[in-house]
């Protein structure tokens, strides 16, 4: 197996006997196991050496036909959900943070029954917007922030206006393991969190929220968020890797979950998921599109369910 994660000092807490607490899925997936995929990489975006200061000629629009079909495939393969992140836009020259995840999420609803968690940022924008616009996508509401970097009182404002607007709320959140007050935010409004970080940063924020829920008696999904790099041999991954990150010109993966190898890689983080009590689902970033999105639903899924139906 490969797998790449970054370990750091902060890690090193007392043992919390984590496998003691019990897994409660709540939301309505079609699978026990949820497993989410994120497509905010098909939004307009171009190369940092072309945007320079005072240009206003050159843009591109997003491919909305190549995202309609990406998130067709996922859920004809098997994939439960989609995400577009708070930082999906329609045009390069946009704004970020925009609110057009939202509006790509009412359009693949309206085409096809296709569940999409539109990530909203944490602004006072997006905080009066909810009213209006989240409630022509029912059910797809994704606010998406890194927790530990926003004021409480914001995100306090943020997750009250979309709980009263009746939308289950998912949050998208990293290193929170030991911010008790981000925590209690997410236990008291949150329906689903999505966890960003290395395996053991995870392990660790699902169980301070687990345990944080189970004090006021609520349900939180968990989900576990990986990027995945696939290939038929573990060095090809490799090389792909190295040559996205001399693209980027920067290194690919820092201080997160990822898996660079083969279909039997992904497989088996998988299956240590499914084991653990503390996740409820995975959400995969497949770094490259649509190679990574094709082994997911046709090497990685089926292996996963047939395991799934042959465990029963």
């Amino acid at each position: 197996m490969v797998t790449q994660q970054v370990s750091s000092e902060r890690l090193v807490v007392p043992q919390m006997h984590v496998s003691s607490l019990p897994s409660q899925m709540k939301a309505p997936y079609s699978h026990d196991f949820p497993i989410g995929v994120d497509l905010t990489a098909l939004g307009a975006h171009r190369p940092e050496w072309e945007i320079v200061e005072d240009d206003e000629g050159f843009f591109e629009f997003m491919n909305y036909p190549k995202l309609a079909s990406a998130a067709y495939a996922a859920f004809r393969g098997g994939i439960d959900f989609v995400t577009l992140g708070s930082e999906f836009t329609l045009r390069s020259d946009e704004k970020i943070p925009s609110m057009d995840s939202v509006s790509a999420a009412q359009r693949l609803h309206t085409i096809a029954d296709i569940d999409v968690h539109a990530g909203l940022p944490v602004q006072a924008d997006a905080v009066a917007a909810v009213d209006h616009q989240i409630t022509e996508v029912p059910g797809s509401l994704h606010i998406e922030f890194d927790m530990s970097d926003e004021d409480p009182d914001v995100l306090s404002s943020a997750l009250v206006a979309a709980h009263t607007a009746s939308v289950s709320v998912r949050v998208r959140a990293q290193e929170i393991e030991h911010r008790t007050d981000l925590v209690s935010l997410i236990v008291e409004h949150a329906d689903e969190v999505h966890l960003v970080g290395t395996w053991e940063d995870i392990k660790l924020a699902a169980d301070a929220i687990r345990r944080a829920a189970q004090v006021v008696e609520r349900v939180v999904c968990i989900f576990a968020v990986c990027s995945i790099i696939v290939s038929g041999e573990r060095g090809a991954a490799r090389e792909r890797e190295n040559m996205l990150s001399l693209m980027m010109n920067q290194p690919l993966f820092t201080d997160e979950w990822a898996v660079i190898g083969t279909v039997y890689d992904v497989v088996d983080e998988v299956q240590r998921s499914m084991r653990s009590s503390l996740i409820d689902g995975l959400v995969f970033i497949p770094e490259a599109l649509p190679t990574d999105l094709a082994s997911l639903i046709r090497g990685v899924l089926p292996l996963v369910r047939d395991d799934s139906r042959g465990g029963e």
